[in-house]
C-alpha cells in the first residue's frame, strides 16, 4: 500500500492494479478536463480535484476537497508526481503527455 503525506496526514492511494482503480482513472480524466479548461485563478482548485482523485473514497477519516484545498502545498509539482508514482502511473509518459499540450 503506497502512501503520499498532505498536511499531517499520510493518506492512502489506490493503486492501478486495485480492485476499482478503473473508476479512479475515470474520474481522473474528467477531472484534468477540468483543469484544461480552468482559467488560471483556477488551477489551484482544480488540481484540488485531480489530487481527490487519487485520495478520496478510501480514507479514514474521508477526504473532502474543502480539506485539500486547506492543506495544499502552493507548488503541487512534487506532490502530483509522488501521487502517479504510488498510484502505478508512468512519469515519462505524463511528463510526455504534458508537453505536447504546451507545443505550438
Amino acid at each position: 500500500m503506497a502512501t503520499v503525506k498532505i498536511g499531517d496526514r499520510e493518506l492512502r492511494v489506490l493503486h492501478k492494479s486495485e480492485p476499482g482503480s478503473f473508476l479512479v482513472d475515470h474520474k481522473l480524466v474528467l477531472a484534468w478536463a477540468d483543469v484544461a479548461e480552468a482559467a488560471p485563478a483556477q488551477h489551484h482548485p482544480k488540481m484540488a480535484s485531480v489530487i481527490l482523485c487519487y485520495v478520496g473514497g478510501h480514507n479514514e477519516p474521508p477526504v473532502t476537497l474543502e480539506w485539500l484545498l486547506e492543506k495544499l502545498p502552493g507548488d503541487l509539482k512534487e506532490l502530483m508526481r509522488a501521487l502517479r508514482e504510488a498510484a502505478g502511473h508512468p512519469q515519462a509518459d505524463a511528463e510526455a503527455a504534458a508537453g505536447e499540450g504546451s507545443r505550438p
